[in-house]
């Protein structure tokens, strides 16, 4: 099963921050230190993220305009593809912007503080350990691969029409279901490399 990572540049491997050696001691300690308190199942410099498909990018273009850092007409960028063939059989994961996770955080109404934010993970951490959008196995990672696959492009559509748009629509993919992955190794190896542009449907194979 495939699943899609996007970057101005290719990249030949893909790394996590930590492996790529980007971050300080210092970043490292207070990356750890956020993860534990809200009870994370990584630290941010320990995941790559993926989409479920291939971004649907003549939508995007239309959704966004010209005003988006990364989804305006006529950006280039690199799709990189990899396969679940290649990651280990237990390897923590977690869907984030899923519909039950929406569901949960507009039925709270405190949004600040770290007590909030602390509860709230608590919430979301059951919500998906029994759901299974939280989980640490390849075979539950490919189960929710098989729920989310091919409705990005109505998740983008629907995020429009959320009362919270105009608040999140700077953002990368708010609303919109993807993967967090946390492999142990930092790395995850490269199948396929293509050039995709904003606005259109051309996707080039890119030689990387």
């Amino acid at each position: 099963m495939q699943l899609y990572h996007y970057n101005k540049n290719p990249i030949d491997t893909l790394k996590t921050k930590r492996v790529q050696g980007q971050v300080s001691t210092q970043e490292i300690q207070e990356a750890e230190n956020y993860a534990k308190l809200f009870q994370l199942p990584g630290s941010y410099i320990d995941h790559l993220s993926f989409f479920f498909d291939p971004i649907p990018s003549v939508l995007l273009g239309s959704l966004y305009g010209d005003f988006h850092s990364i989804w305006w007409n006529g950006n280039t960028i690199v799709e990189h593809v990899i396969d679940t063939e290649d990651l280990d059989p237990h390897l923590i994961y977690r869907v984030v912007e899923s519909p039950e996770k929406l569901a949960y955080l507009d039925s709270l109404e405190q949004r600040e503080g770290d007590e909030w934010l602390i509860n709230y993970y608590v919430g979301l951490n059951a919500i998906q350990l029994q759901n299974g959008e939280l989980g640490s196995t390849r075979d539950n990672l490919e189960h929710q691969i098989r729920v989310f696959q091919g409705r990005t492009a109505f998740f983008y559509a629907q995020a429009k029409t959320r009362g919270d748009w105009e608040a999140n629509k700077m953002k990368y993919a708010a609303c919109v279901p993807h993967l967090m992955l946390y492999p142990d190794s930092g790395i995850i190896p490269i199948r396929e490399w293509h050039q995709v542009t904003i606005g259109s449907e051309e996707r080039k194979p890119y030689a990387c």
